[in-house]
């Protein structure tokens, strides 16, 4: 019997102290693969992003990735230095850090299911809180069902 997948884990965090909860509050991003691990905290310059473009745009190029059922996508958030490259062949991802350290390979369906329920554990904490014209209570929500439907 073939081994399990690895397991991959993303991680989405606001950063605190940035007054009244807004979709261009910065966050971060941590991820964790089976052979490493890297976030955007902590680095000089700061590594941070904003929240409302950086986690629609992760579930878009993973999605268009997964869709193209091979090739490379590179997640570069605006304004950060910040750097996820996915790169698929064969039905395997394979994920590397910005120092391009490879930080591990798992199947596009564990990659996927780790991506959404991160990213819809983020939006079930972050959008109730959010004003209502927030432009976050749109994008997020729209990325995030164009990726449900293409990987349920």
């Amino acid at each position: 019997m073939p081994a399990p997948p690895p397991p991959v884990a993303f991680r989405f965090t606001v950063r605190p102290g940035q007054g009244a909860p807004s979709g261009f509050d910065l966050c971060d991003l941590a991820f964790t693969g089976p052979e490493g691990s890297v976030t955007s905290v902590g680095h000089t310059p700061d590594q941070g992003m904003m929240l409302v473009l950086a986690v629609p745009g992760l579930l878009d190029e993973v999605r268009a990735l997964l869709a193209r059922r091979h090739g490379t996508a590179v997640f570069r958030p605006a304004d950060s230095p910040f750097r996820l490259c996915f790169t698929l062949h064969r039905g395997l991802v394979t994920t590397t850090a910005p120092d391009r350290r490879r930080l591990g390979t798992t199947t596009t369906a564990v990659l996927a299911h780790a991506l959404l329920t991160a990213a819809e554990s983020f939006a079930a904490d972050l959008l109730p809180t959010l004003p209502a014209d927030d432009p976050a209570r749109h994008d997020l929500p729209l990325s995030l069902a164009a990726f449900r439907a293409r990987h349920p």
